[in-house]
Formats: C-alpha cells, sequence, structure tokens
C-alpha cells in the first residue's frame, strides 16, 4: 500500500497578519479617545481653576473687610473703655492681633483677671459672637526677663501659662467653644522689645511693654 506524503500547506502572503490590522485600528482609536479625554480634561481643568481663583479671591476679600470691621469696632471699645492706652489692634497677615499689657489683665506675679481685663474680654467676646464666620482664637502669655520664684510659679514659663489658660477657661465660661480655642506660653523668649541694655541693665518701661498677654482672632 502506497503512502501517501502530506506536502505542507502553503498560505497565500498575508493571510494570518489580517489580525494585526484590526488590532492596529482598534490601538489608534484608543489612542484617539485618549487624546480627546485629556484635552477635555485640560479645558475643564482651565475652567476649574479659574473658577476657584475668583471664588478664593471673593472668600479673602471677605475675610479681609469683615476683619477690618472688627479692629475697628474694637478700637472704638478700648476708647469708650479708657483702654486704648493698655491695648493695641493690628491686623497681620494671620489675622487681628490684641496686645495687651499684663498691667491691664492681671495683677503682679498673679494669673488673677482684674476688673479692667473682665471688660476688656467680655468686649471681644460680644464682637467675636456677632460675627457671621465662627473665629477662632489664640491667647499668649509673655512675660519679661526677670525670674521669678514663688509659692505659686517657679519660672516665668508656669506664669505665662497660667495667664494664658486663665483668659481661656473665661471665654469657656461665657460659651465659647474649647475647639475654638488655643493657649500658648512663650514666658520671656519673644520679647517685643529688649529688656536690658548692652551692660546688661533692666529697661523697666521695656519689660513693662515684654509682659503682655497676646489674642489672635483668625479664621
Amino acid at each position: 500500500m502506497r503512502k501517501h506524503r502530506h506536502e505542507p500547506e502553503h498560505h497565500e502572503e498575508g493571510e494570518d497578519e489580517g489580525w494585526l490590522m484590526t488590532y492596529a485600528d482598534t490601538i489608534t482609536t484608543l489612542l484617539g479617545f485618549f487624546i480627546m479625554l485629556v484635552s477635555l480634561s485640560s479645558i475643564n481643568m482651565g475652567k476649574f481653576q479659574q473658577a476657584t481663583s475668583s471664588v478664593r479671591a471673593k472668600f479673602h476679600s471677605d475675610k479681609s473687610s469683615e476683619l477690618e470691621t472688627l479692629k475697628k469696632n474694637l478700637d472704638s471699645l478700648m476708647i469708650v473703655s479708657e483702654a486704648s492706652k493698655d491695648v493695641d489692634v493690628k491686623i497681620d497677615n494671620m489675622g487681628l492681633r490684641m496686645i495687651a499689657s499684663n498691667a491691664s489683665f492681671f495683677p503682679s506675679g498673679s494669673d488673677s483677671l482684674l476688673p479692667k481685663g473682665i471688660v476688656i474680654i467680655n468686649q471681644i467676646l460680644g464682637q467675636i459672637k456677632s460675627m457671621k464666620a465662627q473665629m477662632n482664637i489664640e491667647v499668649e502669655g509673655h512675660t519679661d526677663d526677670r525670674p521669678i520664684s514663688n509659692s505659686q510659679f517657679e519660672s516665668n514659663w508656669e506664669l505665662s501659662s497660667n495667664r494664658a489658660s486663665t483668659v481661656i477657661r473665661f471665654m469657656i465660661a461665657k460659651g465659647i467653644s474649647p475647639r475654638r480655642l488655643k493657649a500658648t506660653a512663650y514666658a520671656e523668649i519673644m520679647p517685643e522689645v529688649p529688656n536690658r541694655d548692652k551692660q546688661g541693665n533692666p529697661i523697666e518701661a521695656n519689660m513693662a511693654k515684654n509682659r503682655r498677654v497676646v489674642i489672635r482672632i483668625f479664621y
């Protein structure tokens, strides 16, 4: 019986490569689709950034206007209560800053609020409560560099800390949420002016200025 040899089949050139054309068309279509998405995303992102910038500018403008109004009202109240010499109201890049001499808030070496300090704090809180936005408040305690050591305070750190905390506790008692409050102690490390001259002698006027309570009001 004669065996038949199977000859290899011959295909026309390109017969098995047809799938490559379909694959290439698909890739080209997908590439065009992604290019279109990126193009649309870029346009939308540009519009989004423009809208965001506009809203941000409006927000900062409203904040500045509100802080200016707050400063004006507090300045007037300080004049009426005869505290303008003891309290300086400023606006900086963080918000509104009130600098009060310790003499208007506390007796020397004590953390008990004076009646004058209570009046000033109540005036501040009255203005804050009338504002549309909820403001945050940070109270800073500062001292001069003269060491203190008595039965109540071992150093200026305890004194400045207790004074800041006393103001915070008073504000909480007046209905301000503790979440909006912060007490910070600086002791003598951040003087407004030098405590001493080049010979190391105390400058009493400067020391008095450095003994202060700072109340920051910000968004």
